[in-house]
């Protein structure tokens, strides 16, 4: 039998064969209820807790400067003060492309400076791609389907997890869903029959995507690539071309005509045809968006993550042409179109990078961040080969990890050709999908397996196309005929599910190490949240202060403020009323009957991990993983400065100059917060600490070489804070003093009256980081000091000592009374999102 075309709208051939996509009003409604219940999980609370060091305030950071220095083009990391004889920690940040700072800096602008606004876009990335896939594959295969892709996908603790953190892989894989999502509609979806508005309706929404797409980027490197003295001082036709480089108004004048041209030429047969289109014109229209959609999102993906963003997609194109051996394709998928969308969609940023920085570029961006990671490794924290990332895609999409080793098992033995039907009926649009998604596994996990470095996420490209696979999966074995293998296979899920849960039950970071650094940090001391409850660190025996009167109780909102202390949502109780859930689904499955029901179970189950996952288990670790409760004591305890008319300005939210400030508000924006004492770090860099002190601290790298330059030149004798780690506090009091008399000997200014320095902890309350103030002791105060305490016991606590230096101050974490019964905060803001 002759074949038939694969997608009837690109080459119409008996068109009725792949029916037609017509959803009920109730489907409609239904499957709005699950994008809406998507983004509400994804979304509602996504800011209520700190930013985690370092990926998290890394990015933030360089946002932030790009927002204080109005430059969207060159992206910058670093301190801005030379101390001692080191060079300036600061430097352009070439490490990551640019979308991950545009998504963030809009929201900034919008709606102020808070932990949501750098959130917020990924989240939504994350819940538009859940969002895609429902509707990706409800129209090539059944409603039922798409609401079990949508389920699979949006509830993997991979995909809802990475989702709530402001880091480049949900944009890239985000982006990337989306875009298979479009040229898999393209290819395989049911005809879909509209009325002229609708079409038009569509036509719109492609323009508009066109325009979201290129003209902000456009716009950015035209006003913000800008160096009007650029090829001065060179004479002839080399200085002019210098000038084009470093101007980005002239870089437009390739993108825009190309963009133009291939959107007319797109456009050109709907108005040709106006007043004539039928059915099938609208239909191979409508794919044609599709597949032009395609590839402005590939060209994002390529702006989160870099080659990857284009490699990966066309690596998986070519596996699914090589397996189907449908080369004729290629000529379907409007690659003429295509390519130069793509580059004037993704290269402009590109261009101007090497424009401005030349090689330095290529060498740090390509070199080092492409190539080595694949061949050398770069930043290995763990190894493994083919069994790594198994162990992490079973916490990462559990509970449907428990089905993904029987549906792949399903798609290595399914037939690539069906002969009998073609790729031309409903029959051939599942085969279509199903290998396009092992195509879209097999060349991800292979990628990866491959690459010298190995962060646990990695795995995550493959992980929606794992998650749509045990989606049609589930869907086949509602249908299955033979009962007695539906049975079997049942059971062979549970006790994969078994074995998955017993390992998360094992570790209580597995599932915080699926999107995060350092994996061999130890657990917390003080993990339970409790309100009321002393937190006692193995440091210090002695009990510190109570929950509620921490930073972290004051500033944590939304639901994790009613949640994290309650008893049945811990950990060691949850997780495994969520198995008991799972494992009821499971056991419903058994009887054909109630497979649905048991599938739904399992959903609830899934569910419930996730709300708590993002709303108890990721709050509960924030503490130790955010810098932000220590830099709010700072702020509560230091003086505050008023800042300059262009910082104001450059933090001040868009929705405040309209009269809309309830909103920012409502999002915790903040202006940029400096203080009168100066806040150093000790020894540390975790990127939290730039973030959170907006660029304003001080960093001590090198004890030898820049601590006492600091002292000397910036300090002058002042008080001054210092973020550390815990137990340092002894050392530091004890240079403090040694300097102080060198300091004195070299007659340094600010120094001569100083005979030490008193330094206590003014927030203790992270099990890694702790923040100090140092306290200079004029030579009248402690002879004072001594007169009062001479022959008693306390004269011990005014020397440099464990317990003085981690006792907490008591005008700040005070206990209440005795006779006040013990009570959660007001302060504490149970209703704020």
């Amino acid at each position: 039998m002759a074949e038939r075309p694969l997608a009837p709208a690109l080459g119409i051939d008996d068109v009725e064969r792949l029916g037609v996509w017509q959803p009920t009003a109730r489907k409609r409604l239904l499957r709005w209820a699950v994008v809406f219940a998507t983004f509400a999980l994804y979304l509602v609370g996504a800011g209520s807790f700190g930013l985690w060091d370092p990926w998290e305030t890394h990015y933030g950071e360089v946002t932030r400067s790009m927002i204080e220095s109005y430059d969207w083009v060159n992206p910058w990391w670093g301190y801005k003060t030379k101390i001692g004889s080191e060079p300036v920690a600061g430097k352009w940040f070439y490490s990551k492309p640019i979308f991950i700072f545009w998504a963030e800096a809009a929201f900034v602008r919008l709606i102020g400076l808070s932990d949501w606004a750098l959130r917020l876009p990924i989240a939504l990335i994350g819940g538009t791609m859940v969002a895609m896939v429902q509707l990706t594959v409800e129209r090539i295969v059944s409603f039922r389907a798409g609401l079990l892709a949508a389920v699979t996908v949006g509830l993997s603790p991979f995909i809802y997890m990475v989702s709530r953190q402001a880091q480049t892989d949900m944009p890239f894989v985000g982006l990337m869903t989306i875009g298979m999502c479009f040229i898999l509609m393209a290819l395989f979806a049911r005809r879909v029959v509209m009325t002229d508005r609708a079409f038009v309706l569509r036509t719109l929404q492609f323009v508009a995507l066109w325009a979201l797409n290129l003209v902000p980027q456009w716009s950015i490197i035209a006003t913000d690539l800008i160096d009007p003295n650029a090829g001065s001082g060179v004479a002839g036709p080399q200085g002019w071309l210098l000038y084009v480089q470093q101007n980005g108004a002239w870089h437009l004048l390739v993108w825009v005509p190309i963009g133009l041209a291939v959107l007319l030429s797109a456009l050109w047969p709907v108005w040709r045809r106006r007043g004539d289109w039928d059915d099938a014109f609208k239909d191979r229209m409508l794919r044609r968006y599709w597949l032009l959609a395609f590839y402005l999102l590939v060209a994002q993906a390529s702006y989160a993550k870099g080659l990857l963003g284009f490699m990966l997609p066309g690596a998986i194109l070519f596996v699914f042409f090589l397996l189907s051996w449908r080369w004729r394709l290629l000529a379907r998928v409007e690659l003429l179109r295509g390519i130069p969308l793509f580059l004037v969609a993704g290269l402009p940023w590109y261009v101007a990078m090497f424009c401005r920085h030349g090689w330095a570029y290529y060498n740090r961006f390509f070199v080092h961040d492409h190539f080595n990671r694949v061949g050398a490794g770069v930043h290995q924290i763990d190894s493994g080969t083919f069994e790594h990332f198994i162990k992490w895609l079973g916490y990462g999409l559990f509970p449907w990890t428990a089905f993904a080793p029987l549906a792949l098992v399903g798609y290595a033995t399914f037939r690539l050709r069906e002969p009998a039907s073609g790729w031309g009926s409903a029959l051939g649009q599942r085969v279509g999908l199903r290998l396009m998604l092992f195509s879209w596994f097999f060349v991800a996990f292979a990628l990866f397996t491959i690459s010298s470095t190995k962060f646990h996420h990695y795995i995550l490209p493959a992980a929606p196309a794992l998650a749509m696979v045990v989606a049609l999966y589930l869907d086949e074995l509602l249908e299955a005929a033979d009962e007695q293998r539906a049975r079997l296979h049942v059971l062979l899920a549970g006790g994969f599910a078994a074995a998955v849960l017993t390992n998360l039950l094992g570790n209580f970071q597995n599932l915080r190490n699926l999107f995060t650094y350092k994996y061999d940090r130890p657990l917390p001391d003080n993990l339970e949240i409790d309100w009321p409850t002393r937190m006692v660190w193995k440091s210090d025996p002695h009990p510190m202060l109570r929950w509620d009167e921490t930073s972290f109780a004051e500033h944590l909102g939304g639901l994790p403020a009613s949640l994290v202390d309650l008893p049945w949502l811990r950990f060691e109780v949850f997780l495994p009323a969520v198995g008991a859930v799972v494992g009821l689904g499971l056991l419903l499955m058994l009887l054909r009957r109630l497979r649905g029901g048991g599938i739904a179970t399992i959903a609830v189950g899934a569910a419930l991990l996730a709300f708590w996952a993002l709303n108890v288990y990721m709050p509960t670790l924030t503490p130790h993983w955010s810098q932000r409760y220590l830099f709010e004591t700072y702020y509560a305890d230091c003086e505050l400065m008023e800042q300059p008319e262009g910082i104001v300005e450059a933090y001040t939210p868009i929705l405040s100059r309209v009269g809309l400030a309830s909103i920012p508000a409502f999002f915790d924006a903040r202006p940029k917060r400096v203080c009168r004492e100066d806040i150093i770090s000790w020894l540390i860099t975790w990127r939290g600490e730039t973030y959170y002190s907006n660029n304003e601290i001080r960093p001590i790298n090198k004890e030898a070489t820049q601590f006492e330059p600091y002292l000397e030149e910036f300090n002058k004798g002042k008080a001054f804070y210092i973020l550390m780690e815990r137990g340092r506090a002894k050392g530091v009091q004890g240079k403090l003093d040694r300097l102080t008399r060198t300091l004195r000997g070299k007659d340094a200014e600010g120094w001569q009256d100083i005979e030490r320095w008193e330094v206590e902890l003014v927030s203790n309350e992270s099990q890694y980081f702790v923040l100090g103030k140092a306290t200079p002791i004029s030579r009248d105060e402690a002879r004072a000091a001594r007169t009062k305490r001479r022959g008693s016991a306390a004269t011990e606590a005014v020397k440099p000592s464990t317990a003085r230096a981690l006792r907490a101050p008591t005008r700040r974490l005070q206990p209440p009374a005795a006779a006040k019964p013990a009570a959660k905060p007001a302060a504490k803001p149970a209703a704020k999102p």
